[in-house]
């Protein structure tokens, strides 16, 4: 099974890639990841990987310019840690939520408690986030403002 996904993951970037090749980087995964567990917006709080979201981080970290924005590594998951009333505007992940959970009354972030939500992928440009929602111990992909959801077990 973990095959059929990283041949899912590995076309998504092939066909992707192809479309924004001077834009779109993936990079590596940091040798010291640690790839049992996601972060999430609680600080200090991780629920345990799933095999797709293990696939998808053994293969790279960041990935700059995908769709619907820049996917996180884990360690940028745990850099939104940082305490969001010292946030500016160069800390751009942490600064677009921050934002648009000021903003939109609707947002997962004013919706769901923290240990309930990771940020996958944010799209500092046109304000999109995928947010990954745990329940219990299951990730549900939810993408703000296009309306896409889909469980990841």
């Amino acid at each position: 099974m973990t095959e059929q996904i990283s041949q899912l993951i590995e076309s998504v970037f092939i066909w992707y890639s192809k479309s924004l090749e001077e834009y779109s980087r993936r990079l590596p995964v940091s040798p010291n990841t640690d790839l049992t567990k996601v972060p999430t917006l609680l600080r200090g709080h991780y629920e345990v990987i799933s095999p797709m979201l293990y696939e998808r981080y053994k293969m790279f970290g960041t990935w700059l310019c995908a769709p619907y924005g820049d996917w996180l590594s884990l360690e940028d998951m745990e850099g939104l840690w940082i305490d969001w009333s010292e946030v500016k505007p160069e800390n751009s992940y942490v600064y677009s939520l921050k934002v648009n959970s000021e903003v939109w009354d609707n947002d997962v972030i004013r919706l769901f408690r923290p240990e309930r939500i990771s940020a996958f992928a944010i799209n500092t440009e046109s304000y999109e986030r995928v947010y990954l929602m745990w329940f219990d111990s299951i990730a549900i992909v939810s993408q703000f403002l296009s309306g896409f959801t889909a469980k990841i077990t």
